[in-house]
């Protein structure tokens, strides 16, 4: 019985591996179906936490539609209006208030050199990066000033780190910043490593990878090195943050993540959140561990594991997300998931639809399926 229903949820996953529309549409139109996010729709017991879930929440799902959008040109009218809505949710007061608690200033209507704001602006311009890309106004105009306010932070810091909260700095959270940063540089039709800003972020980036595994470490304190090690949720959600900007190093930390990592039981494939070299506890980042096995990590290794062509983790993974996320149809076609709420069902979807680096190439310079 286990092997049939890992089989029955891996032949769901091929479709989405090749990029087959009718798949791509179904998860798609799942996460759209969630109504506006709000912090009152979770529960973790932080406000901090319940407000960082509410930016990331229509964030990612801004990117998924985005990326099918892109991939799927004649399902662009009928996500237009889901993108525009998600791409407002991404730039409302609301979704920037997590930050605005800990720096005391607005990432957007102010420019406070200083208050970096690295986790709102990274991930707020890798979606609005690819929500520009399908023509969206509201993206595009929002993203003009996240990509100016990063430009800004980055050459003012000069090759240092910029920091998620006030004294504190994650690599993942860098990652995103360079390939926000990236993105943009290719929609103005420059080669990101031509870019002087991404090229600094990514030298912050390596300066972050664990000697040992290769991972990304969680956590540095600037000028003294790692204060959390290797865990697989930050180096996969990084993988597809760089996708953008270095292909070959995202490649390099999702084959080591998957080294790692990597374990697998009649046909489910899941990832460790730590490596056996370097045990510990997981947190509100890593999500739920069961037995040491990570939701977050398994999820986010979706990205990179499509973007490289690894079809057997890919199917393996989805089928033990699916396994966990209550999978359910919607009346106009979608398959949301309901176990991991708004924020696990659009992490899953923008994941499962992650684009290679060459379709991120093509998308940028206007070229759509």
């Amino acid at each position: 019985m286990p092997r049939i229903t890992a089989a029955s949820f891996e032949a769901a996953a091929d479709p989405l591996f090749d990029k087959e529309p009718g798949a791509e549409r179904a998860v798609a139109l799942g996460a759209a179906s969630w109504t506006a996010t709000r912090a009152e729709d979770f529960a973790t017991g932080v406000e901090l936490y319940d407000r960082e879930w509410a930016f990331g929440a229509p964030m990612m799902r801004l990117a998924c539609l985005s990326q099918v959008s892109l991939r799927h040109e004649h399902l662009a009218a009928e996500l237009a209006e889901p993108i525009r809505r998600a791409a407002e949710e991404v730039v409302s007061d609301d979704a920037r208030r997590f930050t605005k608690m800990k720096w005391g200033s607005d990432p957007l209507d102010e420019d406070v050199v200083g208050h970096d704001h690295a986790a709102y602006l990274g991930y707020a311009g890798i979606a609005l990066g690819l929500a520009r890309a399908t023509g969206d106004e509201t993206a595009s105009r929002a993203h003009d000033i996240v990509v100016a306010r990063l430009r800004t932070r980055m050459l003012a810091a000069r090759g240092y780190w910029l920091a998620t909260y006030p004294g504190e700095v994650y690599p993942v959270d860098m990652a995103s910043t360079v390939g926000a940063l990236a993105l943009a540089a290719r929609l103005d039709g420059v080669d990101p490593l031509h870019d002087d800003t991404v090229a600094l972020g990514l030298d912050r980036v390596t300066e972050g990878i664990n000697e040992q595994t290769g991972m990304l470490n969680q956590s540095v304190m600037p000028d003294k090195g790692a204060i959390d090690g290797p865990r697989g949720s930050g180096t996969f959600l990084a993988s597809y943050f760089l996708l953008a900007a270095d292909p070959d190093l995202s490649r390099s930390l999702y084959e080591a993540g998957r080294r790692e990592l990597r374990d697998s039981s009649l046909g489910f494939v899941a990832m460790r959140e730590r490596p056996v070299s370097a045990p510990g506890k997981g947190d509100i980042d890593s999500g739920p561990i069961l037995f040491g096995y990570g939701v977050s990590s398994t999820g986010f290794a979706l990205a990179p594991a499509r973007a490289f062509g690894d079809r057997g983790t890919f199917t393996g993974l989805y089928a033990t997300a699916s396994l966990f996320g209550v999978p359910m149809s919607t009346e106009d076609g979608g398959v949301r998931h309901l176990a991991g709420g708004p924020l696990g069902d659009a992490i899953l979807c923008a994941m499962a639809t992650a684009p290679t680096p060459e379709e991120l190439a093509s998308w940028a310079r206007g070229d759509r399926s």
